[in-house]
Protein backbone atom coordinates (compact mmCIF):
# COMPACT_ATOMS: atom_id res chain seq x y z
CA UNK A 1 0.00 0.00 0.00
CA UNK A 2 3.14 2.25 0.90
CA UNK A 3 4.56 1.40 -2.07
CA UNK A 4 0.97 2.12 -4.15
CA UNK A 5 0.83 5.31 -2.81
CA UNK A 6 4.07 6.26 -3.17
CA UNK A 7 3.98 5.88 -6.54
CA UNK A 8 1.24 7.78 -7.48
CA UNK A 9 2.50 10.87 -5.69
CA UNK A 10 5.60 10.39 -7.26
CA UNK A 11 3.61 10.09 -10.79
CA UNK A 12 1.65 13.02 -10.08
CA UNK A 13 5.01 14.96 -9.43
CA UNK A 14 5.93 14.09 -12.42
CA UNK A 15 3.24 15.17 -14.33
CA UNK A 16 3.07 18.27 -12.28
CA UNK A 17 6.69 19.53 -13.35
CA UNK A 18 6.35 17.87 -16.91
CA UNK A 19 3.41 20.40 -17.45
CA UNK A 20 5.02 23.34 -15.82
CA UNK A 21 8.35 22.56 -17.78
CA UNK A 22 5.83 22.83 -20.84
CA UNK A 23 4.30 26.39 -19.75
CA UNK A 24 8.16 27.42 -18.92
CA UNK A 25 9.14 26.39 -22.90
CA UNK A 26 5.62 27.90 -24.49
CA UNK A 27 6.58 31.02 -22.50
CA UNK A 28 10.07 31.12 -23.59
CA UNK A 29 9.06 30.63 -27.25
CA UNK A 30 6.22 33.17 -27.37
CA UNK A 31 9.01 35.78 -25.69
CA UNK A 32 11.63 34.85 -28.27
CA UNK A 33 9.25 35.07 -30.89
CA UNK A 34 7.65 38.47 -30.23
CA UNK A 35 11.48 39.62 -30.00
CA UNK A 36 11.69 38.23 -33.41
CA UNK A 37 8.92 40.42 -34.96
CA UNK A 38 9.93 43.41 -32.95
CA UNK A 39 13.19 43.11 -34.90
CA UNK A 40 11.88 42.29 -38.42
CA UNK A 41 9.98 45.25 -38.04
CA UNK A 42 12.23 47.37 -37.28
CA UNK A 43 14.50 46.04 -39.48
CA UNK A 44 12.14 46.20 -41.97
CA UNK A 45 10.64 49.45 -41.65
CA UNK A 46 14.49 51.05 -41.45
CA UNK A 47 14.85 49.56 -45.03
CA UNK A 48 12.30 50.75 -46.19
CA UNK A 49 12.44 54.14 -44.68
CA UNK A 50 16.29 54.23 -46.33
CA UNK A 51 14.92 53.60 -49.25
CA UNK A 52 12.38 56.24 -49.67
CA UNK A 53 15.04 58.82 -48.81
CA UNK A 54 17.19 57.89 -52.00
CA UNK A 55 14.00 57.27 -53.99
CA UNK A 56 13.08 61.21 -52.80
CA UNK A 57 17.23 62.00 -53.48
CA UNK A 58 16.78 60.62 -57.02
CA UNK A 59 13.54 62.57 -58.23
CA UNK A 60 15.16 65.55 -56.62
CA UNK A 61 17.51 65.74 -58.52
CA UNK A 62 16.71 68.37 -60.99
CA UNK A 63 18.02 66.73 -64.26
CA UNK A 64 16.52 63.77 -63.68
CA UNK A 65 14.61 63.26 -66.62
CA UNK A 66 17.51 63.27 -68.60
CA UNK A 67 19.40 60.55 -66.73
CA UNK A 68 18.43 57.02 -67.39
CA UNK A 69 20.74 55.61 -64.84
CA UNK A 70 18.26 57.57 -62.50
CA UNK A 71 15.25 55.68 -63.88
CA UNK A 72 16.42 52.17 -63.26
CA UNK A 73 17.62 53.29 -59.35
CA UNK A 74 14.42 54.68 -59.26
CA UNK A 75 12.57 51.44 -60.04
CA UNK A 76 14.57 49.55 -58.00
CA UNK A 77 13.95 51.50 -55.39
CA UNK A 78 10.23 51.08 -56.15
CA UNK A 79 10.72 46.87 -56.42
CA UNK A 80 12.29 47.10 -53.10
CA UNK A 81 9.60 48.54 -51.20
CA UNK A 82 7.60 46.72 -52.77
CA UNK A 83 9.11 43.17 -51.80
CA UNK A 84 9.79 44.68 -48.05
CA UNK A 85 6.23 45.53 -47.72
CA UNK A 86 5.30 41.72 -48.57
CA UNK A 87 7.57 40.67 -46.00
CA UNK A 88 6.11 42.88 -43.37
CA UNK A 89 2.20 41.70 -44.97
CA UNK A 90 3.63 38.14 -44.57
CA UNK A 91 5.23 38.44 -40.59
CA UNK A 92 2.20 40.31 -39.69
CA UNK A 93 0.51 37.44 -41.00
CA UNK A 94 1.59 34.69 -39.33
CA UNK A 95 2.18 36.61 -36.43
CA UNK A 96 -1.97 36.92 -35.29
CA UNK A 97 -2.34 32.97 -37.23
CA UNK A 98 0.79 31.61 -35.49
CA UNK A 99 -1.29 28.56 -33.52
CA UNK A 100 -2.93 27.70 -37.40
CA UNK A 101 -1.79 24.99 -39.20
CA UNK A 102 0.21 25.85 -42.64
CA UNK A 103 -2.54 24.97 -44.71
CA UNK A 104 -4.63 27.56 -43.20
CA UNK A 105 -2.13 29.71 -43.34
CA UNK A 106 -0.82 29.84 -47.13
CA UNK A 107 -4.62 30.07 -47.97
CA UNK A 108 -5.59 32.60 -46.36
CA UNK A 109 -5.50 36.03 -48.55
CA UNK A 110 -3.10 38.30 -46.74
CA UNK A 111 -0.91 35.28 -47.49
CA UNK A 112 -1.47 35.12 -50.82
CA UNK A 113 -1.20 38.99 -51.13
CA UNK A 114 2.42 38.97 -49.42
CA UNK A 115 3.55 35.74 -51.85
CA UNK A 116 2.52 38.01 -55.01
CA UNK A 117 4.15 41.33 -53.89
CA UNK A 118 7.30 39.39 -53.17
CA UNK A 119 7.16 38.10 -56.16
CA UNK A 120 6.84 41.25 -57.95
CA UNK A 121 9.52 43.42 -56.08
CA UNK A 122 11.81 40.71 -56.62
CA UNK A 123 11.63 39.99 -60.01
CA UNK A 124 10.73 43.28 -61.17
CA UNK A 125 14.52 43.83 -59.32
CA UNK A 126 16.36 41.26 -61.55
CA UNK A 127 14.77 43.26 -64.30
CA UNK A 128 16.04 46.66 -63.88
CA UNK A 129 19.13 45.73 -62.79
CA UNK A 130 19.58 43.84 -65.87
CA UNK A 131 18.43 47.36 -67.82
CA UNK A 132 21.75 48.81 -65.81
CA UNK A 133 23.47 46.77 -67.45
CA UNK A 134 22.35 47.63 -70.50
CA UNK A 135 22.92 51.09 -69.87
CA UNK A 136 26.62 50.20 -69.52
CA UNK A 137 26.83 48.43 -72.38
CA UNK A 138 25.36 51.57 -74.50
CA UNK A 139 27.76 53.90 -72.56
CA UNK A 140 30.81 51.76 -73.58
CA UNK A 141 29.94 51.29 -76.98
CA UNK A 142 29.59 55.15 -77.52
CA UNK A 143 31.38 56.24 -74.90
CA UNK A 144 30.00 59.72 -75.13
CA UNK A 145 26.41 58.45 -74.46
CA UNK A 146 24.44 56.84 -77.04
CA UNK A 147 20.99 57.79 -77.35
CA UNK A 148 18.35 55.69 -76.33
CA UNK A 149 14.49 56.97 -77.62
CA UNK A 150 11.95 55.42 -75.28
CA UNK A 151 14.67 54.21 -72.58
CA UNK A 152 11.34 54.08 -69.91
CA UNK A 153 8.99 52.79 -72.15
CA UNK A 154 11.56 49.89 -73.52
CA UNK A 155 12.56 49.34 -70.14
CA UNK A 156 9.68 49.22 -68.24
CA UNK A 157 7.62 47.15 -70.73
CA UNK A 158 9.85 43.67 -70.38
CA UNK A 159 10.86 44.83 -66.58
CA UNK A 160 6.95 45.13 -65.53
CA UNK A 161 5.18 43.31 -68.29
CA UNK A 162 7.41 39.96 -68.23
CA UNK A 163 7.01 40.34 -64.20
CA UNK A 164 3.37 40.86 -63.98
CA UNK A 165 2.36 37.91 -66.47
CA UNK A 166 4.36 35.43 -64.60
CA UNK A 167 3.16 36.45 -60.99
CA UNK A 168 -0.29 36.54 -62.22
CA UNK A 169 -0.06 33.47 -63.66
CA UNK A 170 1.10 31.86 -60.32
CA UNK A 171 -1.79 33.74 -58.18
CA UNK A 172 -4.46 31.92 -60.91
CA UNK A 173 -2.73 28.53 -60.37
CA UNK A 174 -2.93 29.09 -56.69
CA UNK A 175 -6.84 29.40 -56.57
CA UNK A 176 -6.95 25.47 -57.94
CA UNK A 177 -4.03 24.32 -56.66
CA UNK A 178 -3.44 24.82 -52.60
CA UNK A 179 0.38 23.57 -52.22
CA UNK A 180 1.88 26.60 -55.00
CA UNK A 181 2.82 28.44 -51.42
CA UNK A 182 4.71 27.85 -48.02
CA UNK A 183 6.23 29.76 -45.43
CA UNK A 184 9.65 30.30 -44.90
CA UNK A 185 11.28 30.83 -41.34
CA UNK A 186 7.90 31.05 -39.71
CA UNK A 187 7.66 34.55 -41.89
CA UNK A 188 7.93 34.82 -45.45
CA UNK A 189 5.27 33.68 -47.48
CA UNK A 190 6.40 32.68 -51.13
CA UNK A 191 6.41 30.25 -54.00
CA UNK A 192 7.15 26.38 -53.30
CA UNK A 193 8.79 23.77 -55.53
CA UNK A 194 8.25 23.66 -59.00
CA UNK A 195 6.51 27.42 -58.42
CA UNK A 196 9.27 28.53 -56.99
CA UNK A 197 12.05 27.92 -59.50
CA UNK A 198 9.93 28.30 -62.58
CA UNK A 199 8.68 31.15 -61.52
CA UNK A 200 11.71 32.89 -59.66
CA UNK A 201 14.88 30.77 -59.96
CA UNK A 202 14.62 30.30 -64.12
CA UNK A 203 13.88 33.82 -65.10
CA UNK A 204 16.60 35.26 -62.38
CA UNK A 205 19.02 32.71 -63.78
CA UNK A 206 18.29 34.08 -67.17
CA UNK A 207 18.44 37.63 -66.50
CA UNK A 208 22.23 36.90 -65.18
CA UNK A 209 23.32 35.14 -67.58
CA UNK A 210 22.66 37.96 -69.61
CA UNK A 211 24.42 40.63 -66.98
CA UNK A 212 26.84 38.05 -67.11
CA UNK A 213 27.85 38.24 -70.64
CA UNK A 214 27.27 42.13 -70.68
CA UNK A 215 29.79 41.98 -67.88
CA UNK A 216 32.63 40.00 -69.85
CA UNK A 217 31.81 42.16 -73.12
CA UNK A 218 32.54 45.32 -71.20
CA UNK A 219 35.83 44.08 -69.51
CA UNK A 220 37.28 42.41 -72.34
CA UNK A 221 34.85 42.89 -75.84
Amino acid sequence: MNNTTEYRINVGTTVENHSNSSNGENIATVQNYSTMLIVTYIGASISIIGILLTLMAYIGYKKFQVKRTHIVMVNLCVCYIVYFVSYLISNNHRHHYEFETLETIVEHPMCVAGAFLGHLGMLGAWFWLTAYWFILLVMFKKPMGGHISRFFLKSALPAYGITFAIAIICLVVSFTRKEIYTVYSSELCFLKGNYLNMGVILPSSLLLVVDVVILMYVSYG
